[in-house]
């Protein structure tokens, strides 16, 4: 009995320096994100459609580029953003923050203007290749001196991968 109890506490002994290695980081080449996506600009809310693609140059820095189309309820103008920037991942695990910048154009309703913005989100990996956005929420301002809020879930594809 005493050999049993020696050889497992041995086994736990020499088994510390395997949990406290980093988990393996592995960055995609490039992410594709499709989803849902609300946003309330002036007083009108609006549902719609989102996607965005990201390069990744390295483990922690991308760049983005963010397309969206919106239906306005209540009588409101049905719009569209084109935005792009760069994104700002931290990557360990399984959950995957991340923030990142805007800038681009809007329009609707037959006027147009420039938005800058910034926001960030969650991605929680399901496989090597696909993660759920459990949230994305962004800031977004308007050349028109607007101040708006947009909150985004779906889908995310991973391909390739960053050496």
């Amino acid at each position: 009995m005493h050999k049993v109890l020696f050889a497992l506490a041995a086994l736990l002994v020499l088994s510390v320096p395997v949990f406290a290695q980093e988990p393996e980081v592995v960055t995609p080449e490039a992410e594709v994100f499709a989803g849902y996506s609300y946003f309330r600009l002036y007083t009108t809310n609006n549902n719609g459609g989102i996607g965005a693609v990201t390069y990744n140059v390295n483990s922690w820095f991308g760049i983005t580029g963010d397309f969206s189309g919106y239906h306005g309820t209540n009588g409101g103008d049905s719009n569209g953003m084109v935005l792009g920037g760069p994104k700002f991942t931290y990557r360990r695990g399984p959950v995957t923050p991340y923030v990142q910048l805007y800038g681009g154009g809007i329009w609707g309703g037959g006027d147009s203007a420039g938005v800058y913005g910034f926001g960030g989100g969650v991605d929680a990996k399901v496989s090597k290749h696909v993660a759920i956005r459990l949230i994305q929420a962004d800031y977004l301002a308007t050349s028109f001196r607007s101040n708006n809020a947009r909150i985004s879930v779906g889908i995310v594809f991973r391909f390739g991968e960053k050496k």
